[in-house]
C-alpha cells in the first residue's frame, strides 16, 4: 500500500530522503481513524546507508524493520568500529 509519494530533486541522494518519506507516510497514517504504525520499509540499494537504517529505529514508537539491500562495493568495509545501534542494522559478516 502506498500512503505517501514525494518527488525529490535529483541533487538529493536516495539515502538522504528516505527518512522524511517514511515520516510523511506515518503522518498520513496518523490522520486515519485506525492510526496504524509503519512496521516495515522496503527500498532498493540506493537507499542503503547505515545511518538511515539506524534512523528507522526511531521514526515510530517501535523500530521499523528495513529490507534494503547493501549496495555492491569493491572495497572491503570495516564493520568493527560501529555503535550498538549500527551493528543491529548491519548484515551478518562472515
Amino acid at each position: 500500500m502506498i500512503v505517501s509519494a514525494t518527488i525529490h530533486h535529483a541533487d538529493q541522494a536516495d539515502s538522504e530522503t528516505i527518512t522524511s518519506s517514511v515520516a510523511k507516510a506515518q503522518e498520513n497514517l496518523d490522520q486515519t481513524e485506525a492510526k496504524p504504525e509503519i512496521e516495515k520499509v522496503t527500498a532498493d540499494k540506493g537507499y542503503h546507508k547505515v545511518d538511515v537504517l539506524v534512523a528507522c529505529e526511531t521514526l515510530t514508537h517501535s523500530p521499523i524493520k528495513t529490507y534494503i539491500p547493501e549496495a555492491d562495493n569493491r572495497w572491503n568495509l570495516c564493520w568493527d568500529d560501529k555503535s550498538a545501534a549500527q551493528e543491529r542494522s548491519l548484515p551478518t559478516q562472515s
